[in-house]
């Protein structure tokens, strides 16, 4: 049976239990991205988890991938998280390591999940978008990091870099970090 809680202490994503198939999964919801639309999105965008509890040495399977939607809304329930539709643009973070407590680990860089996102005709700077952290397959083991439930401090946190242009002229990089943290929506743990 699967379950889940809109709201959770943990963002953690892997599979728990083989003889009962139960994975877990996350989404994490950044409010008012300030990326203009059409932006290029550069190397070096990521999102940062902290460990919340250090278990297993055990490799883990995950994948990530966005919300295919201009503006991402509130999660409102199980159904609700449930059909939401994906980017075709997927990261595959795998062979994750053991975790060591309060540290920050950097997911594999999702440039293409954010560009499928800004390239909607619909994005507009200041829009909300959603990543979603799933486990795969693999043996009983699963990463848990903080959600903003479980601090405010240390919750997954979004860093985008890119490069913005129009009529032809390029302006510079930009960076732009969801560092405030408190605009994450909480996680829904489907255990």
């Amino acid at each position: 049976m699967t379950t889940g809680d809109i709201a959770n202490i943990f963002f953690r994503a892997g599979r728990f239990n083989s003889t009962e198939l139960t994975w877990y999964c996350a989404a994490a919801r950044f409010q008012t991205v300030g990326i203009p639309q059409g932006a290029t999105i550069n190397v070096g965008t990521k999102m940062t988890l902290t460990c919340r509890l250090a278990i297993s040495t055990t490799p883990v399977d995950t994948l990530l991938y966005g919300e295919n939607v201009d503006d991402a809304a509130v999660f409102s329930d199980l159904a609700n998280y449930k059909g939401r539709a994906a980017t075709s643009a997927t990261v595959d973070w795998d062979a994750i390591p053991a975790w060591t407590l309060d540290t920050e680990y950097d997911t594999p860089e999702i440039k293409t999940i954010i560009q499928e996102i800004v390239n909607r005709a619909g994005w507009v700077s200041g829009n909300d978008l959603v990543i979603f952290w799933d486990g795969k397959a693999t043996a009983d083991y699963y990463r848990p990091a903080y959600s903003y439930d479980g601090s405010t401090t240390k919750a997954p946190k979004l860093h985008i870099e890119y490069t913005a242009g129009g009529n032809g002229v390029e302006v510079p990089k930009n960076i732009w970090n969801e560092n405030r943290r408190s605009k994450f929506h909480p996680v829904l743990s489907l255990n």
